[in-house]
């Protein structure tokens, strides 16, 4: 995610005073994504590290390994998706406005 974040700005593609861009767009779908796939993870190692302990595994305890809150990188995912949408819809509106006289 801090790789998307770099990138973003080294590429000088965040204009301020034109937000609503195609890179805006691209950027914040990229960033759902991640962190849906995150979230998807973290509950999979949540479930596989209970699994191994009910098999007579010793393993530290969940907030120990830092697989706790796939909840909120899931709804970071749908939070960061909704906005995504919002620019796209604000990329619309911008290209009709810049074609009105």
């Amino acid at each position: 995610m801090f790789y998307l974040i770099i990138r973003l700005l080294q590429e000088d593609k965040l204009n301020m005073l034109r937000p609503f861009t195609k890179a805006t767009v691209n950027f914040l779908l990229n960033v759902s994504y991640l962190s849906i796939a995150i979230s998807f993870f973290l509950g999979w190692a949540v479930r596989w590290t209970e699994s191994l302990v009910a098999r007579g595994f010793t393993l530290p305890t969940i907030d120990k390994l830092n697989l706790a809150g796939s909840d909120v990188w899931s709804f970071m995912g749908v939070t960061m998706f909704v906005v995504a949408q919002v620019f796209k819809r604000g990329i619309e509106i911008q290209t009709e406005n810049d074609l009105t006289i």
